[in-house]
């Protein structure tokens, strides 16, 4: 499998935007992201895949924190945004978008974190750690 990419990106209203999944009748939330291409790095992919999911233009990434799930290695960012509208954007997302494979960036409260089914567990667990010790940048959007 090939590494992934994920975002971190919190508000100053201190909610997190996640991508809000549906998918053959399994419902769950995920962090904007996606698989690292040939060639291109894990920063490089994280701006990518936050366009690509949320519309966002990112202004910077720094890396928070890394972990391996299934065998594959997974690397968080936060991400300073720069501009955009949150929607979801014109990537494979947007052209596999049906009643049964359903996908939508919205911003969730952290406080409500515990109560989504927030995937992978391993990295909600990470990010509930690092919430109370102001471990992410807040973006101004």
């Amino acid at each position: 499998m090939k590494p992934r990419a994920c975002a971190l990106i919190l508000n100053e209203s201190q909610q997190i935007l996640l991508i809000h999944r549906i998918k053959n009748d399994r419902e769950y939330w995920v962090f904007p992201g996606g698989g690292i291409e040939a060639g291109e790095t894990a920063e490089q992919a994280v701006i990518r895949e936050v366009k690509e999911e949320t519309s966002l233009i990112a202004k910077s990434v720094a890396l928070v924190f890394e972990q391996f799930n299934a065998d594959r290695k997974e690397s968080y960012f936060s991400v300073d945004i720069a501009s955009g509208k949150v929607e979801l954007g014109n990537g494979p997302e947007k052209l596999k978008q049906s009643r049964s494979n359903f996908y939508a960036p919205q911003w969730v409260d952290v406080a409500k974190l515990k109560a989504i089914n927030l995937q992978p567990e391993a990295a909600a667990e990470k990010l509930q750690k690092l919430l109370p010790q102001g471990g992410l940048k807040v973006t101004k959007i």
